[in-house]
């Protein structure tokens, strides 16, 4: 509520603007108050554009850089990730979740995003998928009338055709493939640090510690714990109030 109300008095010191640049003078404050070292003011501002519904690549980033300065590796590493979907190749933002993720201790073998789940994330959460497959079938379609007027024969036409049909699967199945990967199920620890219990209760065995920032796989939950897995096989019971889901 707080961060909203930041937004209201915005909009009214400034009757003026629109509310996109509202939007870009909070966005443009919250980086004056990071570059002059005052983090936590810049988060409070980053997090109001979050909250009310305001995501892009920078901004993601910016909340990463802010996060870190303030020594939260978990917020840190789950921001930067969030803004590899935006920003798939930005070279400023996998040297900076690179660093992250080498001052984690025990990230059991949870790197940084290869390329195809990268690709896969910025296709499926832009709008560039409808835009791969709108183009992708428009491609096939003018590709058929292009050479209608050369087909001869039979065996021409029925080669034309399995080209169509063997293109649009892929296209099909990509998509497809982009849209049910199980990268969906990951978390990243944002505790700063998480006693696994063999059991989703209190009083259960400890198993093992996971550190702020590191990255796990949930595959069940029980109430207000949720089974995690790491790569390495290993399972165990954590409260889900110490994740956040990537």
């Amino acid at each position: 509520m707080k961060k909203i109300f930041v937004i209201l008095i915005f909009l009214f010191l400034t009757p003026n603007l629109t509310f996109s640049s509202v939007i870009d003078s909070v966005f443009l404050k919250a980086n004056t108050l990071y570059k002059e070292g005052n983090y936590q003011e810049a988060l409070l501002l980053y997090d109001s554009l979050l909250n009310i519904g305001v995501v892009f690549g920078e901004l993601l980033y910016n909340v990463g850089n802010a996060s870190y300065k303030i020594n939260k590796l978990g917020y840190s590493r789950y921001y930067y990730e969030r803004a590899l979907y935006f920003m798939p190749f930005d070279e400023d933002l996998i040297t900076n979740l690179n660093f992250v993720l080498s001052n984690i201790p025990g990230d059991f073998g949870f790197g940084i995003p290869s390329v195809v789940e990268r690709l896969q994330n910025f296709l499926k959460f832009s709008n560039w998928k409808f835009l791969f497959l709108f183009f992708s079938l428009l491609f096939l379609v003018l590709y058929v009338v292009k050479f209608w007027k050369y087909l001869k024969n039979k065996v021409t036409y029925d080669l034309v055709k399995s080209i169509f049909y063997v293109v649009l699967s892929f296209v099909c199945t990509f998509l497809f493939t982009v849209l049910n990967d199980e990268s969906k199920n990951r978390y990243a620890i944002v505790a700063e640090s998480v006693l696994t219990k063999n059991e989703p209760f209190e009083s259960s065995v400890d198993l093992f510690t996971l550190h702020e920032g590191a990255k796990v796989i949930s595959i069940q939950t029980d109430g207000e714990f949720v089974k995690i897995k790491l790569p390495d096989g290993k399972t165990g019971w954590v409260k889900g109030n110490s994740l956040l889901y990537m």
